[in-house]
């Protein structure tokens, strides 16, 4: 697993709630909000993915050892 891939999906969810967080400040409206809200939906989307792949790697190297 590329560690640049598991560092921006660590970013995202940062963003998503600062985006957020911002537009609840009523420095933004309810654009901001709903792209906050898409941003963390996909951060979670994002590392669940990961975590899947990372399952499938490890089963895959129990059975099939080097």
């Amino acid at each position: 697993m590329p560690g640049w891939k598991l560092a921006t999906a660590a970013l995202t969810p940062r963003g998503g709630l600062l985006t957020i967080w911002y537009s609840l400040l009523g420095r933004g409206d309810l654009l901001l909000t709903a792209l906050g809200i898409l941003m963390l939906a996909f951060a979670y989307w994002d590392i669940s993915q990961t975590l899947v792949q990372y399952r499938e790697y490890k089963r895959y190297r129990e059975k099939y050892p080097s």
